[in-house]
């Protein structure tokens, strides 16, 4: 059976496995002083670091509209047998409402929530793949999936929380009083919603160690099949030593690693790191 897999495109994959998955993206609507991009097209999150930390414009994002998704929906469900659309969770924004309102008429399109966002969405868009090669039918694959969503760990590590101050999700004087103590928040996605978790507290580099650190070690009972590394901002050392610590803990058979996109980065800003992980 000929199956399609698509996702928003906050799922943060790699343009290079979303070719090897054949996964096609819906791209969010970025908005920088009123004017629209869309995310990962037209704007990526170099231009919107410079067009907040350099331009001091606003940023924000926008979900996909119900006729953009029906318009690509009603185009796959003519060319493949079934069509499987991970959305972004919808604690975070309407568009897993809309992508489903847009499905309604389309008997063979089917709308999976990931109750997440970034790796915590992507992840489940690469078991998606993973399912639809080891042959399992749309139906059984969209059973799976909403069976998993509340077994996914996706946590990550800020650096500072100017850029949540800047979108109103907390206030000045917590993100002043964070940065004089130097607290980095290990902010946790749990079902569907984003709490804060520990405080780790010193220079990033050795927060991320003991942040690495505590993933590895919070539970046993860990699916293998992979784990997502996620970053923005962090240099090219420290990651590939972050990944290396991953795979070195022997609980995966593969450590990913991809670049935040433009909405981890209009929320979060540089500085920010993530893992994914599958609990069984």
């Amino acid at each position: 059976m000929n199956i399609k897999i698509t996702a928003d495109s906050t799922c943060d994959i790699s343009v290079a496995d979303l070719k090897r998955h054949n996964i096609d993206l819906f791209p969010l609507d970025v908005i920088v002083d009123g004017q629209a991009y869309k995310d990962g097209v037209d704007i990526f999150p170099a231009d919107l670091i410079n067009a907040v930390e350099k331009e001091k414009k606003t940023c924000s994002t926008a979900a996909i509209s119900i006729g953009d998704y029906w318009e690509k929906f009603e185009k796959y469900s003519k060319d493949y047998d079934a069509v499987i659309h991970i959305s972004l969770g919808d604690g975070f924004s309407s568009c897993y409402n809309n992508a489903r309102m847009a499905s309604e008429d389309m008997p063979n399109v089917y709308i999976v929530n990931s109750k997440s966002i970034s790796s915590g969405q992507g992840g489940l868009v690469l078991y998606a793949c993973d399912l639809v090669r080891s042959g399992f039918e749309p139906e059984e694959i969209v059973k799976i999936l909403n069976e998993t969503v509340d077994h996914v760990r996706f946590t990550f590590l800020i650096d500072g929380l100017e850029y949540l101050q800047r979108g109103g999700r907390c206030s000045a004087a917590i993100a002043i009083g964070a940065n004089l103590l130097k607290i980095k928040p290990c902010i946790e996605c749990v079902f569907g919603e984003l709490e804060v978790g520990k405080k780790y507290r010193g220079a990033m580099n050795k927060c991320i160690r003991e942040y690495v650190k505590d993933q590895i070690e919070q539970k046993e009972n860990v699916d293998s099949r992979r784990a997502i590394l996620v970053y923005l901002g962090i240099d090219k050392k420290t990651v590939e030593k972050t990944k290396q610590t991953l795979e070195e803990s022997g609980k995966f058979d593969e450590v990913l690693c991809y670049e935040a996109g433009c909405t981890i980065t209009s929320h979060c800003g540089p500085g920010t790191i993530g893992i994914y992980i599958l609990d069984k």
